[in-house]
């Protein structure tokens, strides 16, 4: 039984070794925007509000990735609003991080080709924070305002959005059809994972057979 279970776990490592590496399908990136030039920056010390248009093109928008500077932990919070008006979701953050931060919050039904105002609050004076962005090269619609006043620019953002099993298998499916320059059908290449984990199974469990010596007799 030992065996069995060392040889399953040195099967599913070298399997997930292959999947991180050749196997692993491109990331399919939904960007809102083009960008171009210097990173810049959006916040400060004082009390602000960020407002961000975009389109989202999924179903289940429960999320963003933002491009963030707060290393003092200043607490800010995140509503997204649809085109009436009408607050879809909202969010609290006082992470302290310099870098690219996930804020995740309940799904939003029927999010795809909607367009939403995501809205960034900082309502009271505080230690800096800011959030980074670059030159609008895209739709003017998607034009950042800072407290109110266009920019000419637009966040860094990326939506995060939660899928049940069946539909992440057909983007799973969709993404190794897209895999460059392989010739064959997603079908094939599913087979050939399979046919792989059986033969890394089978080497794994005769590395850990005991030696004839060592057995009892």
């Amino acid at each position: 039984m030992t065996r069995i279970i060392a040889a399953s776990a040195v099967a599913v490592s070298c399997l997930a070794l292959v999947m991180l590496g050749f196997f692993h399908p491109p990331a399919i990136i939904d960007r809102l925007a083009t960008y171009g030039g210097s990173d810049i920056s959006f916040g400060g010390t004082e009390r602000f509000t960020l407002s961000q248009p975009f389109a989202s093109s999924m179903d289940n928008l429960s999320g963003f990735g933002l491009a963030i500077n707060n290393p003092a932990g200043r607490s800010f919070s995140l509503r997204v609003l649809d085109a009436a008006g009408e607050v879809k979701a909202q969010a609290q953050s006082e992470s302290h991080i310099s870098g690219f931060q996930d804020i995740v919050f309940p799904p939003i039904g029927g999010s795809a080709g909607k367009r939403y105002l995501l809205e960034i609050r900082a309502l009271d004076a505080g230690p800096r924070i800011d959030f980074f962005g670059g030159k609008l090269g895209g739709d003017v619609a998607d034009q950042l305002l800072a407290n109110g006043a266009p920019t000419q620019s637009s966040l860094f953002l990326q939506p995060i959005v939660r899928i049940g099993s069946a539909r992440r298998g057909a983007i799973l499916l969709e993404r190794v059809s897209m895999r460059k320059p392989w010739p064959y059908s997603p079908t094939l290449l599913i087979a050939l994972h399979t046919l792989l984990l059986a033969a890394v199974f089978g080497v794994a469990i005769s590395l850990f057979r005991p030696s004839p010596r060592n057995r009892v007799k």
